[in-house]
């Protein structure tokens, strides 16, 4: 479905979002997700996730592909400051750790193959999804779980000739205070992530990502193209978005 928290449209009258110890989900176990778009004249708390992931399709193996996030705030913005990140391959400050997907505050990544185990579309019968475009805009942003679009891989259980997904753009504009995205408590690795997904052949391409502010405090920062199995292949690695 959609979430949406409008001062103008869906709530009128709504100056401030505030969900200190919760979270805002349109996860689709199903396939791809529905929009988050939050628009308030004041003040954005969520101390867990924003997240409009995606799941699969339980018949066909299609992949789905997450929803965009938009959040406006004449206010501050602030999400994830509950979230504690977890890496794999250690702790988050180790070079090479990779964070789980969950250790993110913001999340809009598609469906990568197999993660359901490989129950949907029978073996070797799924596809990958794309992520989706992330924009946050607010006085000031803290997001100390960072954000992350990636799209899906496409390796383990994937379709023959099945491509890996697209990361989605992401943009934080502070337009009159600090921008922060990460904090040196939750590691280095946990920041703006825009990827694509590796593919056995044909991986898909990371998004451009550009943060503005008076100020900025950011541990990381990285777009990526996917990775591919076959080497050389017909068209390339995949690219990494701008960063400005």
């Amino acid at each position: 479905g959609t979430t949406c928290a409008d001062a103008i449209g869906c709530t009128p009258g709504a100056a401030n979002l505030t969900a200190a110890n919760s979270y805002i989900t349109t996860y689709n176990p199903n396939g791809t997700s529905g929009p988050i778009t939050i628009d308030v004249s004041g003040n954005v708390e969520v101390g867990l996730q924003v997240s409009a992931g995606a799941g699969v399709d339980p018949t066909s193996g299609t992949g789905g592909s997450a929803g965009a996030v938009t959040i406006v705030a004449g206010g501050n913005v602030q999400i994830g400051d509950k979230i504690t990140p977890s890496c794999l391959g250690g702790s988050c400050s180790t070079p090479g750790a990779l964070p789980d997907i969950l250790s993110f505050g913001i999340i809009a990544s598609g469906y990568a193959t197999d993660f359901d185990g490989g129950v949907a579309g029978g073996e070797n019968g799924q596809t990958a999804g794309n992520g989706a475009n992330i924009c946050v805009q607010g006085a000031s942003i803290n997001l100390p779980a960072g954000a992350n679009s990636a799209g899906g891989s496409a390796i383990v259980d994937a379709q023959s000739g099945a491509a890996g997904g697209n990361g989605g753009n992401i943009t934080l504009i502070a337009t009159s205070g600090k921008g922060s995205a990460g904090a040196p408590a939750n590691g280095n690795v946990v920041g703006i992530v825009s990827v694509g997904g590796d593919a056995a052949a044909y991986p898909g391409n990371g998004g451009p990502v550009a943060i503005s502010g008076t100020q900025l405090s950011l541990t990381n920062i990285y777009s990526r193209g996917g990775d591919t199995e076959l080497a050389p292949m017909p068209t390339g690695f995949g690219d990494g978005g701008s960063i400005t």
